[in-house]
């Protein structure tokens, strides 16, 4: 079984992957924020599937749905990047 991480710990290494050492603190605290308003919507998504799906497999596809659009949105983002172009 995969060992279980707090969002603190995912924050942590989000931090470390995704944040120059040499970042401002308002962009520090900007992502910060952002991390956790998107934890906070993802968590709010997840727990309205509960009542949503009537059964445990109506409840499996939305909540697949809801990951097909989090990695579309993020695979647009990255490509984005790549092209030099603004990722929004």
């Amino acid at each position: 079984m995969a060992e279980e991480r707090s969002l603190e710990q995912e924050w942590r290494q989000f931090k470390a992957l995704d944040i120059a050492p040499t970042a401002p603190d308002v962009q520090f605290n900007e992502m910060r924020k952002a991390f956790y308003a998107g934890a906070a919507s993802a968590l709010g998504l997840m727990s309205g599937t509960e009542r949503r799906g009537s059964n445990a497999e109506q409840r499996r596809l939305i909540y697949l749905a809801l990951l097909y659009e989090v990695e579309r949105y993020l695979a647009s983002a990255n490509a984005r990047i790549l092209q030099g172009r603004n990722p929004n």
